[in-house]
């Protein structure tokens, strides 16, 4: 919520909203990774793989 208050907020300073902006952006990938990457945690623990396309061979 912080980082959202900031990138609504605009300085007089350019540099400082892309920066913000930059920021933003990048730790929303960042979530994103984490966020598939608990997805597949919680699927190894159930111990019950489905075979999406994530989990499938390209052979």
């Amino acid at each position: 919520k912080p980082l959202e208050l900031l990138s609504n907020r605009k300085f007089d300073d350019d540099d400082i909203n892309d920066n913000v902006q930059l920021i933003k952006e990048k730790l929303e990938g960042n979530l994103a990774d984490v966020t598939s990457f608990d997805e597949y945690a919680i699927e190894i623990r159930s111990g019950r793989l489905s075979w999406t396309p994530v989990h499938q061979s390209e052979k």
